[in-house]
């Protein structure tokens, strides 16, 4: 697209001595050596030479097999350290970038990547790091994130490079070319904030100091005409159409003004599409979609007549919009209907290289298909698209025949979400995050295709895929990181590899906290450090590292993305026979569940059929119960009735329709899915009398409970082998001392976040002398049965790396009593607060992050700190909160709660919990005792006091 016109500018522009070959004038006799080694350079820049003008006519395959010549020619020549001359450097980088940009045409972004890399650590190595000669390498790997739309990780480069720019030329020091440099990268930074979505008060300076650095009127006109077209997108955000096409009216002008100028030039020409692109954009918001149909398809001609691949336009995403606005209308016309089916199909085309067929029954190959961040969505739309005309105007046969071509086209979305996985892993630096929730869409869809093909041709294989797509769309996250552990056994990886990106990300996260923090004490400076010297040089490494684990183990790499659901009978087979696992599927408008016992053949049940109108009451109820039963131990009648309501209304909505299923089971294993994550289950009644809470008839009173986030995690849990682990570790800062009990001042932020009442009014964390009492006789427990792995840490002894040894150490339990807090905007920031700050890198919080890091050993987490099951809801990946991040750490069995308890309370239970599990009750029955006693003494039988607790694993 147009923004992207200068971001190869600086690839050889910018400093060009980097990459001209220099020739050495020697005195004296020459060596063969010498000529050899001119002869060598001399063809080497042949080479270079033909693979660019194959590069500019784009035979692709005609200037990568030059540039493959020249990287031979250079191998075994040292490109850094002593023996390296600068002719072989310069060369070595011409090669390099080269060889980026024919992968970046050929749509290889990794491979691209990759070779951007390599002349970037040359760069370094020549020049170092903070160089302004390195700057057009950190420009050249953000432009690559930015194709790819990896846009927080182009700001990362833009920003050192800026970063580094104004500090080594500050403003009026610069050079001509410096300002021109820099000009170009403020437009690289304003675009990237404006694909951020950032407010336009943080976006318009960066267009004005680029337009003041930029001297060529041609680059001028166009960030003129980018930031008219910013400005008007701006105006739609805040609901001004006139404003909006008044500025897209100024934008059109300026072009027109300027089209005998540059009219010729083919980015200039772009920029015209680009204009009609973002007028269909406006015409689309004002529901005058013929408008839209007109702008969308001129921009599709002018893009496909200039030759434009889809990695620099927004021609896929204009095609999937015509698609949607026909698909908008299928029901009205079989016109309609094919439209829908034949753009979206054209857009299918642009993602494969050679696939280009409009047979609605033929899926292209795998291999065939570029990685485009667009792939998903693209196939997901056909696939819905196939559906919805069948549905409007064919027979039960052609219905069938759209289901199937749509689960065909699922399945190739399914196959290439493993190996985009392989790709970003390296790519990104093995952040997944965006790449999970892009494949969400299409599991959900395979889904929904299973369950409509299961009704026109009922069968077990078809119940066999729903649950398969809801197993691929479930914890991805967590489940990435048991295949990383399980993947290391496989390959045997050395151990200093594993203990240095242990060591990395850990610098990672040490260094983004140092940053979160000095954000929070607005010390810009700080950040600088922070961000732009320490945690950019980690990230790098870290980068650095997943490339070399993907080249030399291979092996390895593929089994850490190969995921392989749980089948159903897998997951009867896990089963015990007194157990019953329900795994709930939520979309906006169906309640689904599956039921699974190792007795029975699993069952598909619909609790809420495509009425979203049901689905929003059933969870608005939940949070309402939510929050009653965390504010409020009801003792008004008024509360006790709502209460009553509530829970008997969602029993009615998620177990009154499974009770032939459940009946004559002991346990119930609970797979949450959305909201249904913070619904305490042990609560809901079967009936809506009003009684004391003594006497209602939880469903805590028939079945023992337990949750988890997926069935297949469920089932690798029951599969895997227990190391020796014995004895507990009980934590608690107490914090009655002043040393202990300060908190940092952006930690005090979050509490009204979190709704935690942890501080008191000075700002320090509330004393809990309960948890001394809680761990203490619990350790004195647990010291009754012998044995001398019992370890009591408080107070001062509770530091922050006291804790993340003893999760590491062979302990069966730790039990953890102190205060927690969570941070819903960033939800690795959520954290327990230990005992003060202490030397080092420890802050004196274990942050989520860091838990994440950690390899936990222990059998049982317990964290019997405050609200440590609050969090932010994360789709289809449970609840961003700290018992998360334990069971993505490798914990098998987590205990935690969703409110705050009263200490006495807390305690109590806790200790009767453990007194169950050392009379060798299973965790899912002893946390039922307990809460069960708490339930039988009427000053504590509100749920309010035991309702809170749950348990992961059991």
């Amino acid at each position: 697209m147009f923004q992207r016109v200068f971001f190869v500018l600086l690839i050889f522009g910018a400093f060009p001595g980097i990459l001209s070959t220099q020739t050495s004038v020697r005195i004296g006799k020459t060596t063969d050596a010498q000529e050899d080694g001119a002869r060598r350079r001399s063809e080497i820049a042949r080479l270079n030479e033909r693979g660019a003008y194959f590069l500019e006519q784009e035979p692709l395959d005609s200037a990568l097999h030059f540039f493959r010549m020249a990287e031979a020619k250079l191998a075994g020549i040292p490109p850094t350290g002593p023996g390296a001359e600068t002719q072989d450097q310069d060369q070595y980088a011409q090669t390099y970038d080269h060889l980026s940009l024919a992968f970046q045409k050929l749509q290889r972004l990794e491979k691209a990547m990759q070779y951007a890399n390599l002349s970037m650590d040359l760069a370094i190595s020549r020049y170092g790091e903070n160089n302004p000669v390195t700057c057009r390498n950190y420009c050249r790997i953000g432009d690559l994130f930015f194709t790819a739309e990896e846009y927080l990780y182009s700001l990362d480069y833009y920003q050192k490079a800026a970063y580094v720019l104004e500090k080594q030329a500050p403003p009026g020091t610069e050079t001509a070319e410096g300002k021109a440099f820099l000009g170009e990268l403020y437009y690289r930074l304003a675009e990237t904030y404006s694909r951020l979505s950032r407010p336009l008060s943080e976006v318009e300076p960066l267009y004005q100091k680029s337009l003041t650095l930029m001297e060529d009127e041609s680059k001028r006109v166009s960030i003129q005409i980018g930031q008219s077209l910013k400005t008007a997108l701006g105006y739609m955000r805040e609901g001004d159409p006139a404003s909006a096409l008044e500025t897209f009216t100024r934008a059109d002008s300026l072009w027109k003004s300027h089209q005998t100028a540059f009219g010729k030039d083919k980015s200039f020409q772009l920029l015209r599409a680009e204009i009609i692109r973002m007028r269909g954009y406006y015409w689309k918001w004002q529901s005058q979609y013929e408008k839209t149909l007109s702008c969308y398809k001129e921009y599709v001609r002018i893009t496909d007549s200039l030759g434009i691949s889809v990695r620099e336009c927004w021609v896929l995403k204009v095609l999937m919009e015509i698609g949607e606005i026909y698909g908008q209308r299928v029901r009205t016309s079989e016109s309609n209907a094919d439209s829908s089916v034949y753009f979206t199909q054209k857009a299918l085309h642009k993602v494969c290289r050679t696939f280009d067929t409009y047979d609605i029954t033929r899926v292209p190959e795998p291999d065939d298909v570029i990685s485009h961040p667009y792939t998903y969505g693209i196939l997901k739309q056909l696939a819905r698209y196939h559906q919805l005309r069948a549905f409007a105007f064919g027979d039960e046969a052609e219905k069938i025949i759209a289901l199937k071509t749509g689960l065909s086209l699922l399945e190739l979305a399914d196959k290439l979400h493993s190996r985009y996985l392989e790709e970003a892993a390296v790519l990104r630096g093995g952040r997944l995050g965006s790449l999970i929730a892009g494949s969400m869409f299409t599991f959900d869809a395979g889904m929904g295709f299973s369950y409509m093909l299961l009704q026109l041709e009922p069968g077990p294989d078809l119940l066999e895929t729903g649950f398969y797509y809801l197993q691929r769309l479930k914890a991805q996250q967590i489940r990435l990181a048991h295949l990383k552990e399980e993947a290391q056994k496989l390959e045997n990886l050395p151990d200093s590899v594993l203990e240095k990106e242990r060591m990395l990300l850990s610098a990672i996260q040490n260094f983004e906290n140092r940053v979160h923090q000095a954000r929070k004490d607005a010390d810009a400076a700080a950040v600088e450090t922070w961000q732009y010297d320490s945690l950019f040089h980690a990230k790098r490494a870290y980068r650095s590292l997943i490339a070399g684990l993907s080249a030399d183990y291979p092996g390895y790499w593929k089994d850490r993305f190969a995921s392989k659901p749980a089948t159903l009978q897998e997951v009867r087979q896990a089963l015990k026979a007194e157990e019953v696992l329900v795994e709930y599927s939520v979309d906006k408008s169906t309640i689904r569940a599956f039921i699974i016992a190792r007795d029975a053949a699993p069952q598909y049940i619909e609790l809420i059929s495509m009425e979203p109108e049901k689905v929003e009451e059933a969870f608005r109820i939940a949070d309402q119960l939510n929050q009653l039963l965390g504010n409020s131990i009801m003792q008004r009648e008024s509360s006790r009735a709502n209460f009553v309501e509530w829970s008997h209304q969602l029993y009615e909505y998620f177990i009154q329709p499974l009770e032939a299923q459940l009946a004559g089971k002991k346990k119930l294993i609970i797979i949450g899915d959305g909201p249904t994550h913070v619904i305490p289950f042990g609560v809901l009644l079967p009936t809506d009398e009003v009684k004391s809470f003594t006497e209602l008839d939880y469903l805590i009173r028939k079945y023992e409970i337990a949750y988890h986030y997926s069935s297949t995690l469920f089932v690798a849990g029951r599969k895997a082998t227990s190391p020796p682990r014995s004895g507990i570790y009980a934590f608690a800062p107490v914090y009655d001392r002043q040393e202990l009990a300060a908190a940092p001042g952006s930690i005090r932020e979050y509490s009204a976040d979190s709704a935690l009442r942890a501080f008191d009014e000075d700002g320090n964390y509330a004393p809990l002398p309960e948890s001394e009492r809680e761990t203490s006789s619990i350790i004195g427990l647990f010291d009754q049965q012998g044995g001398a792995s019992n370890r009591l840490a408080l107070r001062q002894n509770a530091s922050e790396s006291s804790l993340k040894a003893a999760l590491g150490a062979p302990y069966r339990i730790v039990h953890i009593a102190g205060h927690s807090y969570a941070d819903l905007e960033n939800p690795g920031f959520s954290g327990i607060a230990c005992a003060g700050l202490e030397a080092g890198d420890e802050d004196g919080t274990l942050h989520a992050g860091e838990i994440n890091l950690l390899r936990i050993k222990a059998d049982l987490v317990t964290l019997s700190s405050c609200e440590s099951g609050y969090g932010k809801p994360e789709d289809n990946d449970g609840l961003l909160g700290l018992n998360r991040a334990f069971v993505y750490a490798g914990a098998p069995n987590v205990v935690f709660s969703l409110w705050k308890v009263y200490d006495k309370v807390s305690a109590s239970l806790m200790v009767d919990f453990y007194t169950h599990i050392l009379e060798e009750q299973s965790y899912s029955e002893s946390l039922r005792a307990a809460k069960l006693r708490v339930l039988a003494d009427p000053a504590t039988a509100s749920p309010h006091f035991w309702a809170a607790y749950m348990l992961i694993g059991g």
